[in-house]
């Protein structure tokens, strides 16, 4: 019997700090607790996009991807560019610059940090977004004009930005012979 209590308390001192690294105690568990249900402030970005032929008001743009990528991933995206302007040579611009957004698209999609696609009026919003330095992608090509937006992004834990993606502030656009150039 002795063997049995000297065991019991051996086996208790033993495995009590187990046990109590375990159980919290009820003032430990409210503390955790209030830490994890304040929300955390969160980054977000609204993104408006629109366009404007010479001579005509701005469209919204519907159903648009816009990208956000890590900023190291940039030259990846307009490393696709190098081979289009070597095609642009036999094809023209507009085409070269229209194939090359598919790739570039591509890249952005399958770097995504997130993604969003525009409404009907033109707007989306990238939420949640960790603080660090990025890269919004996105392209658009039609009858009229092919072209991309690449804007730098850097985001603090509590940042709300506000962009407007426009034919004028394109990181590069190429529009048909038949066209005038809209940045111009």
């Amino acid at each position: 019997m002795i063997k049995k209590i000297i065991f019991l308390i051996c086996f208790s001192m033993l495995y009590s700090p187990f046990v109590n690294a375990a159980v919290k105690s009820p003032a430990a568990a409210k503390k955790t607790d209030r830490k994890t249900t304040i929300p955390a402030k969160q980054a977000k970005i609204k993104i408006t996009v629109s366009f404007q032929a010479p001579g005509k008001k701005p469209v919204p743009l519907n159903k648009l991807d816009i990208f956000l990528c890590a900023e190291s991933l940039k030259e990846e995206i307009t490393g696709v560019r190098k081979t289009g302007k070597l095609l642009a040579t036999k094809i023209g611009e507009y085409k070269a610059l229209s194939k090359d957004l598919r790739f570039m698209a591509g890249k952005a999609h399958a770097a995504k940090v997130t993604k969003a696609i525009t409404n009907a009026q033109g707007k989306c919003t990238l939420k949640n977004i960790s603080p660090g330095t990025y890269v919004l992608y996105a392209g658009y090509k039609d009858e009229s004009v092919a072209g991309y937006w690449l804007v730098p992004v850097v985001m603090s834990d509590t940042n709300k930005i506000h962009l407007n993606l426009t034919a004028q502030n394109m990181q590069e656009n190429k529009v048909p012979e038949r066209f005038p150039a809209y940045t111009q």
